[in-house]
């Protein structure tokens, strides 16, 4: 009202009882929040405001005035020359801005459909004008809490706050450089998934790639179980550090700026397809941020975007009751499949059946027999069902399933990981000789082919950007040598 009626403090002693008035509102905005009963309170408008002054947003303020009353108040902007001032170096000087609005508790069970100012709009607000990094404030925690206690349907503001934080961390100020915010460490970003579907898959490691970045920190923070919202923003997260990163890799080398790099193996344990998938089904809850997950996967992990694999995954359906299945039914089953392909064929239906989630404990048994199904008694029409099931589990973690089906199918590669798959994307075609006289094992090996070669094909192309070469000068350099040994490599592979 003060900024929409301006000459109420035309008088200094005015002035004065107003600036009082708006400092006891601050200070008590923690008895507003508990008497309103809502979300939203004064200390978050307010601080709103004054960030948007420190920043000269005056439009902003402007609407923000009118959605707090309701009514639409033309508001001059010179008018608001002295309350800037009240603001910005009487009541919310810019430090007291950042320090205050980190000490902000996040909103529990953040979604779309909480209304008003919250602490994330002023977070946003910050982040947005570098304020944190400036004043030396750390904000990670915050973000890292916030993130862990949203749920569907996804607020608006996260994926803005995720865009700008990650900017933060690889674009610092120019004029303070060495002021940049920190990244999430690996180990917080698995505590995440460990208290998700996923869990199982997720054990905590020590990272030991830059380890000055990977200092543990938030062991107190609950997070959501009943929903995958705090996993899909952690994914998109990563997926828009990558880029930025990898976008700006050659003004890194030439600055001499280290920053985290998070590793291969990390990103490959990710159940980033599933992931996608669930935003895909949900887009009520997650338009805003379907549509740039798709396009960051599309770009830097290809293989996990295949069009044979969305066809494949669209055509699945579950039914909503199916009988139990147990490890020792389906090891039985596996065990009799020459003698009674019938059994087999039975627990394959009924796998079939299930969402390809709970079938997933039983991906290793289903591959480790793989080479059971391709003697030459055993009926067509059970390695299609199994096939079938295979590229159920497919959609799920598909770079475990790629390395468990050529450990199989190829022999004795005990120590095989979801990177070597990418390096030598052709050790599956060594695979049992029988497989090219099985249509429907032969179809998966071509399946784990295509994505391998994608995935090696992306994966040396982010290698050339991550490792630019640089002039004695420290200035990046085109290097066409590298590149076309790159495209040779490449044309090998797809050539054999």
């Amino acid at each position: 009202m003060l900024i929409a009626c301006p000459s109420l403090v035309l008088s200094p002693e005015h002035e004065r009882k107003s600036i009082e008035w708006v400092q006891w509102l601050v200070r008590e905005e923690a008895y507003f929040e508990s008497a309103s009963g809502v979300t939203a309170s004064f200390g978050e408008m307010l601080l709103l405001m004054a960030i948007h002054f420190h920043s000269n947003q005056l439009s902003a303020i402007c609407d923000l005035v009118c959605a707090t009353l309701g009514m639409k108040i033309p508001i001059r902007h010179n008018n608001m020359t002295r309350m800037k001032q009240v603001f910005t170096q009487e009541i919310f000087t810019e430090q007291v801005v950042t320090a205050h609005a980190v000490k902000v508790p996040v909103t529990e069970n953040l979604n779309a459909n909480m209304s008003g100012f919250l602490p994330i709009h002023c977070i946003h607000q910050l982040l947005k004008s570098r304020a944190f990094a400036k004043h030396n404030v750390n904000i990670k925690n915050w973000i890292y809490k916030q993130i862990c206690v949203s749920v569907n349907p996804l607020h608006a503001v996260l994926p803005l706050l995720v865009d700008v934080y990650v900017n933060s961390i690889i674009l610092p100020n120019m004029k303070h450089v060495e002021q940049a915010n920190k990244p999430l460490s690996e180990n917080e970003i698995r505590r995440v998934f460990q208290s998700s579907i996923f869990g199982q898959y997720f054990n905590e490691k020590k990272s030991f790639l830059n380890m000055d970045f990977d200092v543990v920190e938030n062991h107190d923070v609950i997070i959501s179980e009943t929903t995958l919202t705090p996993q899909l923003l952690l994914l998109y997260y990563l997926l828009l550090y990558e880029d930025c990163r990898l976008s700006n890799a050659q003004n890194l080398a030439a600055s001499g700026r280290k920053i985290k790099i998070y590793s291969p193996e990390f990103l490959s344990e990710l159940p980033i397809k599933y992931l996608l998938h669930h935003a895909q089904k949900d887009q009520s809850s997650y338009s805003t941020l379907f549509g740039p997950l798709l396009k960051l996967l599309a770009t830097h992990f290809p293989h996990l975007t295949l069009v044979e694999d969305w066809l494949d995954d669209m055509s699945m359906k579950a039914a909503h009751k199916t009988s139990l299945v147990s490890e020792y039914m389906l090891v039985d089953a596996f065990n009799q499949l020459e003698k009674t392909p019938s059994k087999c064929a039975d627990i394959l239906q009924l796998l079939l059946k299930k969402e390809a989630i709970d079938i997933w404990p039983f991906a290793e048994i289903i591959t480790q027999f793989s080479k059971n199904i391709l003697a030459d008694n055993v009926p067509r029409y059970v390695q299609d069902l199994y096939k079938d099931v295979w590229f159920k589990l497919n959609s799920v973690l598909p770079r475990r399933l790629w390395v468990l089906t050529v450990k199989n199918l190829v022999g004795d590669y005990s120590g095989l990981t979801r990177i070597d798959v990418a390096e030598d994307p052709l050790q599956i075609m060594r695979c049992d000789e029988r497989v090219y006289r099985c249509a429907p094992i032969f179809a998966i090996v071509l399946r784990v082919l295509r994505a391998s070669l994608a995935s090696s094909r992306s994966q040396l192309y982010q290698h050339l950007q991550s490792h630019p070469r640089l002039d004695p000068n420290g200035q990046a350099v085109n290097d066409a040598e590298r590149e076309e040994m790159c495209r040779a490599l490449i044309a090998a592979q797809v050539s054999l």
